[in-house]
């Protein structure tokens, strides 16, 4: 096999070692829950590393298809010229990566996305010119590091959130989902429809999810489901059985989980619902309505282009003349509602900076080179990449030999520029100053950056990207707009989004000292639920009448989603097979289970260790399962908790239902545990000239300073030590005494929970952080020993899917 080949080559001609290996193999052989624990830690540790990548321009060179290799974008801002003639005229030798360097984001890409009706209607041109080349300017712009920042931004927040779905899918898609229940099952359909959950207890709440995945994967039950939503409109597909009703309510559960973590815990999260808020005040949807009144299909969609991509300028108009070919032909709307969106926000960061420019009576401003130093930083900033990473290298990875304490970016960055201007030594609220203000500089020159590429390029390939993207959907949407009036649902949404920002903004307490003080009543994941079932029949009527009204592109999008679920079935098991090697107690199906298809891959490359590395990866994945084990049994208890008080009438505050206040785990599932690993696990630069180096967990509660709608309590120093040198923490939001805190637990100290709750939050430690649940152990020992070989597994899994690609196109 590939992976044996691979293992053999790294092992090279040491003939007498690979044999002791061979037999050690045999005697260390692993379970099914160590491989479990091999498997989620190297998916959890490639996915990550991938989705990394992608700050380097040349990663998406080599992507593989359907993104070319030769080919590098040139910034138009540098040399327009030259980039317009390379994003409309692609070279004439198109190739391909032949092997992915993304290897899971390539499979799962070309294996869903690709498949998509509309996406096979794309031009190659639309991924090789328009998409690349964004991507492509987006990673040679150099956006800002958490680590130069000093805080965790939301580019950061969602980009680990996405790494942990899309781990999830990629174990999935490697292993299988497990087949265990229904294996053995001669009427499966009949039997999924007469179970019963009691949906206000945990295990069969998420039992119910876990049967309808397996029946969607294994039987037809994606087919039944759109065949009912053709049918039935009331209910939609939750009058189904009783068992997608009950895992349509816990996608509902999980989604709010998830809202509340982003919109709430976060320190971003006031940040973010005023960004949604203004970028829902700035979309015509009246204007948008009035354009679906068009009854013929093709004048609705051209009006509908016009409104949202057509743009009229004095640079167009010679350009299109010919008098110019650079020149800026001005925005379209869309472009225009990203640049005031970006520009407001930029211009928060910006008087930011101008008041530590400005402020000359404060102990930061006492240095007497402090002029000089913010000037140093401005120099600095538009030096070139190469620069930067050799600065934050020396910080991050060349501590004082004497001390070994390690300097700060800021300190580095003033160094590189001119040692003297360090002397006299900065204190630390001089030191704290510096980062705030190199922390401003970097947020604007984000959003510039950002809006450049979006909105202020030439050739336009954003608005390219659009007009393609139009015409691929074109037969959908006059399928669509001739049979159901499109109008009804734009309100609906327009109406959802406005519910969901007044929901995240919080309600003002009816005491009137507390409304008097301006506090408000932050939201809670209760809140949420409510929210989604309350609007939950929107949705359910939009599927219902593109089921029954459409039934071509019905059968289009029947047809992906039965192939592309294939993609998630597991090995063949046998009468006994799904519990031998079993070691777990219960019935956890993903311990039992082990790694599925991948297998005996991973028993491939484990063998070829040297014994002493065997036994010592078997110790870290020992604690891994037992990690595993201790956080699925939290993450119930957090679960069990959650619906209590979900259920729980809204006036309930006795003991029993405050009980509940005590977390057992940041969330009730691993999606948002895995998502607060890698949020927690983020390298973060010193808070001092000369410090420890921290990480996500030590400053989870600390926001930019200039963000909109951020609180004076969450916008600390970005390089100061928990964001108290911004002054006297003001108090402006109150908990909602009710428990449901799930979400990322380490932000609870951002939100300033009210004295009456300070009792009954679970306990704190360190430097503010919500010590919940169990900590995943350190297995850098196994991604050292394994992980190279498991990445060179999926990149010849890889490799043969895009063969197999070309031998289809």
């Amino acid at each position: 096999m590939t992976a044996s080949s691979t293992a053999d080559t790294g092992l090279g001609s040491q003939k007498e070692c690979m044999g002791i290996n061979t037999e050690t193999s045999e005697q260390a052989k692993l379970n099914k829950a160590q491989l479990h624990a091999l498997f989620d830690i190297l998916t959890h540790h490639e996915t990550y590393r991938e989705i990394e990548d992608f700050r380097d321009p040349s990663t998406i060179c080599d992507y593989g298809t359907p993104f070319i290799q030769r080919w590098r974008s040139k910034s138009p801002r540098k040399n327009a010229k030259e980039s317009k003639q390379n994003t409309e005229c692609p070279p004439a030798n198109e190739t391909y990566a032949p092997r992915s360097s993304t290897p899971i984001l390539h499979m799962l890409f070309n294996r869903t996305v690709m498949t998509l009706p509309p996406a096979k209607a794309l031009p190659r041109e639309f991924w090789h010119t328009k998409v690349q080349g964004l991507l492509s300017q987006l990673a040679e712009v150099e956006l800002s590091e958490s680590y130069d920042q000093g805080a965790m931004g939301t580019r950061k927040m969602l980009a680990t959130a996405s790494s942990a779905l899309i781990e999830s899918l990629g174990r999935g898609a490697l292993g299988g989902y497990p087949r265990t229940r229904i294996v053995h099952s001669t009427e499966k359909e009949e039997e999924l429809a007469d179970r019963t959950y009691d949906t206000t207890n945990a295990a069969d709440f998420a039992q119910a999810w876990d049967d309808v995945l397996r029946a969607m994967v294994y039987d037809d039950l994606v087919d039944q489901l759109f065949a009912y939503c053709a049918t039935h409109e009331e209910d939609s597909i939750e009058g189904h059985s009783p068992a997608v009703r009950a895992a349509a309510d816990y996608v509902i559960v999980q989604v709010a989980e998830f809202l509340h973590s982003v919109f709430v815990l976060s320190p971003n999260g006031r940040y973010l619902t005023k960004l949604v808020e203004s970028v829902q005040q700035l979309i015509p949807y009246t204007v948008v309505r009035q354009t679906l009144r068009v009854s013929n299909a093709a004048s609705m969609i051209n009006a509908m282009m016009k409104l949202l991509l057509a743009k009229l300028s004095v640079g167009g108009l010679t350009n299109w003349i010919g008098l110019t070919t650079t020149a800026d032909d001005g925005m379209c709307l869309l472009q225009r509602i990203v640049s005031l969106v970006l520009s407001y926000d930029a211009s928060s960061f910006k008087k930011a900076a101008e008041r530590i420019e400005k402020d000359k009576l404060s102990p930061s401003s006492a240095h007497p080179q402090k002029k000089a130093q913010l000037a140093a930083l401005r120099e600095h900033l538009t030096r070139p990449r190469s620069y930067h990473e050799a600065v934050r290298n020396e910080s991050a990875t060349r501590p004082d030999p004497k001390t070994g304490l390690h300097k700060s970016l800021v300190v580095s960055a003033l160094e590189s520029v001119d040692p003297s201007l360090l002397s006299p030594p900065l204190t630390d609220v001089q030191h704290t100053q510096l980062a705030q203000y190199y922390a401003a500089l970097l947020s604007v020159h984000d959003r510039r950056e950002i809006t450049n590429v979006l909105c202020r390029q030439s050739p336009d390939l954003f608005t390219q990207a659009l007009r393609d993207g139009m015409a691929a959907l074109d037969p959908f949407i006059r399928g669509i707009h001739d049979k159901i009036d499109l109008k009804e649902h734009v309100s609906d949404v327009e109406g959802f989004i406005n519910e969901f920002i007044e929901v995240s903004k919080g309600t003002k307490p009816s005491k009137k000292a507390t409304r008097e003080s301006g506090e408000c009543i932050l939201p809670t994941v209760r809140d949420y639920v409510e929210l989604l079932r309350r609007n939950r029949h929107l949705l359910y009527k939009w599927l219902h009448r593109v089921a029954h009204d459409t039934p071509e592109i019905r059968e289009l999008l029947r047809s992906w989603a039965v192939d592309t679920i294939k993609l998630f079935r597991g090995p063949e098991t046998v009468e006994g097979e799904a519990t031998q090697g079993a070691t777990m107690p219960g019935s956890d199906t993903r311990l039992n289970g082990g790694a599925g298809d991948m297998d005996h891959d991973l028993h491939t490359i484990f063998g070829h260790l040297l014994p002493e590395t065997q036994t010592k990866v078997l110790a870290q994945l020992d604690e891994h399962v037992a990690y595993l084990c201790a956080l699925d049994e939290a993450a119930s208890k957090q679960r069990q908790a959650l619906l209590d008080k979900i259920k729980a009438p809204l006036d309930d505050d006795s003991p029993a239902s405050n009980a509940a206040l005590t977390k057992q785990a940041p969330g009730s599932g691993r999606f948002i545990v895995r998502w607060q690993e890698l949020l927690d696990d983020t390298l973060i630069g010193p808070a001092t000239a000369q410090g420890s180096l921290r990480h996500g967990l030590d400053v989870a509660h600390v926001a930019a300073q200039g963000k909109t709608g951020v609180s004076a309590a969450t916008t600390g120093a970005s390089g100061g030590s928990g964001g108290n040198s911004a002054g006297p923490a003001s108090k402006p939001h109150t908990w909602k005494h009710d428990g449901l805190l799930s979400g990322l637990s380490s932000a609870l100290g951002s939100r300033n929970p009210s004295q009456e709750c300070v009792s009954t939050t679970p306990e704190i430690t360190g430097a503010g952080q919500a010590n919940i649940g169990p900590r995943p152990p350190n297995v850098e020992l196994v991604i050292e020993a394994l992980g190279q070989s498991f990445r060179q597994i999926l990149v010849d899994r890889s490799a043969a899917q895009m063969t197999t690609l070309d031998d289809e196109a």
